[in-house]
């Protein structure tokens, strides 16, 4: 890594990527430094945040550490991880209520992810029973998967192709029409 660094200095994901292993093997003041190069050259690089984030947790820089994993919350929101960490840190601060806040926004965020993978799961089951024939058990794949994460497209398009094939053209429509609300490229391949 070292070497990729020195040869492209602009390079930042080679940076980062030394201050995450850096930061593995301990060498803190190391890893802050190439984590602040990687800022410098991209300062809205959210894991660069969080990564020195940890560093400085683990220096017992506090407040710097809420810092960074603040900046990296506003950067990518849906970061569980990064709530967690913000959590801990703000725990060990003794500021319990704003911890508490955090744990539960990366607990949420999590059973999004969780129930984002499930419905990934349960389309991928319906696709294949829709390309066996199996229209009902297709539609009812779909179905769950809508349940899991109403705000996954790719369910309700699928959807609507198995209740077009078995004849319900206005709920396939409908079904349609919800996967182009969610992810309007769906409306240009229809085209």
């Amino acid at each position: 890594m070292r070497r990729a660094v020195t040869l492209q200095p602009e390079f930042a994901e080679a940076h980062l990527a030394q201050g995450q292993i850096l930061l593995r093997e301990g060498k803190l003041d190391e890893a802050a430094a190439a984590l602040q190069t990687t800022l410098k050259l991209r300062p809205d690089d959210a894991e660069a945040h969080y990564t020195l984030g940890n560093v400085w947790q683990r220096k017992g820089e506090t407040e710097a550490a809420i810092v960074e994993y603040q900046t990296a919350i506003k950067l990518a929101p849906g970061n569980p991880e990064t709530h967690n960490a913000l959590g801990a840190v703000l725990r060990r601060k003794g500021e319990a209520e704003a911890a508490q806040a955090e744990f539960r926004e990366a607990q949420r965020l999590l059973k999004l992810k969780s129930d984002r993978n499930l419905a990934i799961a349960a389309t991928d089951n319906g696709v294949r029973r829709f390309n066996e024939g199996q229209l009902d058990g297709a539609v009812e794949r779909f179905e769950a998967a809508i349940k899991l994460d109403p705000h996954y497209a790719p369910a309700y398009y699928h959807l609507s192709l198995a209740l077009r094939k078995k004849g319900r053209a206005a709920a396939a429509q409908e079904a349609r029409r919800k996967a182009e609300q969610l992810d309007p490229k769906l409306k240009r391949q229809a085209k």
